[in-house]
């Protein structure tokens, strides 16, 4: 059999192993090359030895940068790249990151996901972030938000009141910075409910609709900086919700506690 490698790079602030490694991720090797002055950070698998197509093999890679992502809590993305050579073929730099972690190999232990929506609530956690970090604020809190629409898809109500159950958590652990607060009209004793309804018709339905009021103009500081603190909440939100509904835990050494 004749090896097909395919050799994605990637634009990352998770860790990343300082050496060449090679991942099992389920039933498949991943081949993991740290960045250089010439290549990026990048991502391999042997198509023909895996029994992948190209596009399975970057849905894999995909949940693999998920887990990651939730497990450092910051942005992962796959890049393009190209597929058919015989050995790892490493892409030329087109990035200016350089993630590194003090470990030679993988920086968590995870396996593969077996629940399809703690897997999608991953992804769309991932997405969320990343557009947090390239500064598409308004997209990242209807990404936050996306998750709690997807633990609770059907009771508009329901998700209401886990939205304020969220703050009102978030209130009394302080992980709430009080001057984000004040930026948005309230207080640290504000009623949770008051922010979780600011957080969705100020924030989820602005950004969702250009027809309706409140709306979201980007180039506006004020909004964005309003934008910023929705999506500073409702990320702390959001992980609150993928670790109590979809039983994701958060040690990236025990995946034990996924139920």
């Amino acid at each position: 059999m004749t090896p097909c490698f395919l050799n994605l790079p990637v634009d990352v602030g998770i860790g990343w192993p300082r050496k060449e490694a090679i991942v099992t991720f389920g039933a498949t090797k991943i081949f993991v090359f740290p960045p250089s002055q010439h290549h990026d950070a990048s991502l391999h698998i042997d198509l023909a030895y895996a029994r992948l197509t190209d596009v399975a093999a970057r849905s894999l890679l995909n949940q693999f940068l998920s887990i990651a992502a939730w497990l450092d809590d910051t942005f992962a993305i796959l890049l393009d790249g190209g597929s058919g050579n015989p050995v790892p073929c490493r892409p030329e730099r087109q990035t200016i990151s350089w993630p590194c972690s003090i470990l030679d190999t993988w920086c968590n232990a995870w396996s593969p996901i077996k629940d399809e929506n703690a897997r999608r609530a991953l992804a769309i956690y991932r997405e969320a972030i990343n557009m947090q970090h390239f500064h598409s604020l308004p997209y990242a809190v209807l990404g936050f938000y996306k998750i709690l629409e997807s633990a609770y898809p059907t009771d508009g109500r329901a998700r209401g009141r886990k939205l304020e159950q969220h703050v009102a958590d978030l209130l009394a652990g302080n992980m709430i910075n009080k001057h984000e607060l004040q930026e948005i009209g309230f207080d640290l004793n504000s009623p949770p409910g008051q922010i979780a309804s600011f957080l969705y018709s100020e924030g989820r339905q602005a950004v969702a609709h250009a027809n309706k009021v409140p709306t979201i103009n980007p180039d506006d500081a004020g909004q964005q900086r309003r934008m910023s603190v929705a999506a500073s909440i409702l990320q702390a939100a959001s992980r609150s919700c993928i670790t109590s509904q979809f039983r994701v835990g958060t040690d990236p050494w025990d995946q034990s506690n996924l139920l």
